[in-house]
């Protein structure tokens, strides 16, 4: 997996710009708020079809602006490829998407597409924050690798959805026992599906980031655990929800189930939320993303590309060092305000949304 080019048009603080990129190593560089994050933003927005930090699809638009374009050219399995993504500022106009110039009605035809890794300073959260950062660190990473599974995730999310509308129901109407039993046995057959494939992939998941994380830390113990909330089988999900009714009917949504599944990260035997220093989560982190790559790699059989933001701050010499050798194997765009510590490849100097080639 090798991306060739960007075109970006309107685009946060971008207002037109066009990247080639180097088959190794390209740096963005620059002081903060120029422009380096927006234009990693458009290139994991070709991938996924959406930000990994706009809640909103106005946000990526330019002020002043009707509406954002992204064209990603890349090439997988042999050939070129190419990707264009179109967002409105008007709410009633829907998104545009073509894959080689065929216009697709859903996002989920991305996925597979274009593999790329995205480490950004946020996600010290999988290690520190709440257990949804962890979750859904392991559904994009799940989804990248298994495209299939976003469809398992939905019909969750939409079962999950009925139960709760019928739990807060039950408090005003009565009768409603047969209709939430029926619902129990859905999301408890879609729940232990999904734990099931969440639990698989942290296995593996769990192995290479180990491998790695010793690696980059001297030694140091790493371990990675998934923790299911609602039973590892239909059976018992179906049993945790009976027991877990009334309280359910008490506070009107579901208290268990897979989207209470979580991951445990323990740093040095310690637990790594509460116990690890800023630099064992960062190293945490990469060893998590750089497993990612390597599974990624494993399933695709092609390397998926690094877009790396900020991602040698607070790493010490040793650590730097392996880092980058670590990577070497695979096309890395990365940003930094000093290029100096990165060697060969291209260089992009960013002012204001400006990208000028060194």
């Amino acid at each position: 997996m090798i991306a060739k080019s960007i075109t970006i048009q309107n685009f946060r603080n971008i207002a037109e710009a066009a990247l080639e990129f180097d088959s190794g190593l390209t740096v963005l560089r620059g002081d903060n708020a120029q422009g380096k994050t927006n234009a990693l933003e458009a290139v994991f927005v070709a991938s996924w079809g959406r930000s990994f930090r706009a809640q909103r699809e106005s946000d990526l638009i330019r002020e002043g602006a009707d509406a954002a374009s992204v064209r990603l050219r890349f090439e997988s399995a042999g050939r070129e490829q190419e990707i264009f993504l179109r967002f409105f500022r008007d709410p009633s106009r829907k998104r545009e998407i073509e894959i080689n110039g065929v216009p697709q009605k859903r996002a989920g035809e991305l996925y597979g597409r274009f593999a790329a890794v995205l480490f950004v300073p946020a996600h010290l959260e999988i290690v520190r924050g709440a257990p949804e950062e962890r979750r859904r660190f392991v559904d994009m990473a799940l989804a990248r690798e298994t495209p299939a599974s976003i469809g398992l995730m939905n019909n969750y999310r939409r079962a999950l959805e009925q139960r709760n509308r019928v739990l807060k129901d039950s408090r005003l109407f009565a009768g409603l026992d047969d209709l939430l039993s029926a619902w129990d046995g859905r999301l408890a057959q879609l729940g232990a599906e999904l734990s099931a494939e969440r639990a698989a992939f942290c296995a593996r998941l769990a192995a290479s980031s180990k491998r790695v994380y010793a690696e980059l830390a001297g030694g140091e113990e790493f371990d990675l655990a998934f923790e299911c909330s609602g039973g590892a089988t239909e059976a018992e999900a179906l049993e945790i929800l009976k027991k877990t009714r009334a309280d359910d009917l008490r506070v009107g949504y579901t208290t268990c189930g897979a989207h209470r599944d979580d991951i445990r990260i323990s740093v040095a035997g310690r637990d790594g939320r509460r116990f690890a220093s800023q630099g064992q989560q960062r190293s945490a982190v990469i060893a998590l993303k750089l497993a990612e790559a390597e599974l990624l790699r494993e399933s695709a059989g092609e390397p998926p590309v690094l877009l790396l933001d900020d991602v040698l701050s607070e790493l010490d010499g040793g650590r730097r060092d392996f880092l980058l050798s670590r990577v070497g194997g695979m096309q890395r765009v990365v940003t930094a305000c000093d290029a100096s510590e990165y060697s060969g490849g291209r260089v992009y100097r960013v002012d204001g949304g400006g990208f000028e080639e060194e």
